[in-house]
C-alpha cells in the first residue's frame, strides 16, 4: 500500500482483533467462569451412580447391581467457599477493569498512530516535491556543464542534492511503512 492520508474511524472496528485485546478477553471469560464454578459450590450436588458387580460363586456366574443417589452439601467448611468466590469475583474484576484499560490505551495509540501515519504522509509528499526539484537542477546543471557554460563544483553539489533528497524520500516512506505495520498490529491484521 502506497502512503495516503488514512482516518482512525476506519480502523477502530478492528480494534477486538488486536492480539493483546483477545488475551485479555479470555481472561475475563476464565475468570467469569471461575466465579460460576465458585458460586456453584454453595448448592448441593447430586450424584446419580450405578455398579454392576459381576463375581462367581459356586461354579456359576452371578451378578449384582446397584443404583442410588447421593446428595452433597457441605455445612461448615470454615468459610473456604466464601473465600473462593470472593476471590474469582475479584479476578473478574480485575480482569474486566483491565479490559476496558486496554481498550482505552489501544485506541488512543490507534488515533496517535494514524496522526502520524497522517503526519508522515505530508512530509513523503514534501519529499517527493524536493526530490522532484533537485532532479530538475541537477539535470539543468548536467546540460549546462555539458554545453560548457557549468563548472564540475555545481554539478557535483547538484548531484549529490538529488542524492540526499532521493534518500530522504525513500526513508519517510520507510517511516510510514513502519509506522503502518504497527497499526496494522494494532487492529490485528
Amino acid at each position: 500500500m502506497f502512503p495516503r492520508p488514512l482516518k482512525y474511524e476506519d480502523f477502530l472496528p478492528y480494534l477486538y482483533n488486536n492480539p493483546d485485546l483477545r488475551v485479555v478477553e479470555k481472561r475475563v471469560k476464565e475468570a467469569a467462569t471461575l466465579k460460576k464454578v465458585a458460586l456453584s459450590e454453595f448448592f448441593p450436588t447430586l450424584d446419580f451412580f450405578y455398579i454392576n458387580q459381576v463375581y462367581e460363586y459356586a461354579g456359576k456366574d452371578k451378578g449384582d447391581w446397584y443404583y442410588g443417589i447421593l446428595i452433597n452439601f457441605p455445612l461448615f467448611d470454615f468459610g473456604k467457599r466464601i473465600f473462593n468466590y470472593k476471590e474469582f469475583k475479584e479476578r473478574y474484576l480485575t480482569a474486566k477493569t483491565l479490559k476496558k484499560e486496554l481498550e482505552v490505551k489501544l485506541k488512543n495509540s490507534i488515533i496517535s498512530l494514524v496522526d502520524k501515519l497522517n503526519a508522515q504522509y505530508w512530509v513523503i509528499q514534501a519529499k517527493k516535491e524536493r526530490l522532484n526539484y533537485t532532479k530538475k537542477v541537477y539535470e539543468i546543471e548536467k546540460e549546462k556543464y555539458f554545453l560548457g557554460r557549468g563548472n564540475m563544483y555545481d554539478l557535483l553539489k547538484a548531484e549529490a542534492d538529488y542524492y540526499t533528497s532521493l534518500s530522504e524520500y525513500e526513508e519517510s516512506i520507510l517511516r510510514w511503512a513502519i509506522l503502518k505495520a504497527n497499526l496494522d498490529y494494532m487492529v490485528g491484521k
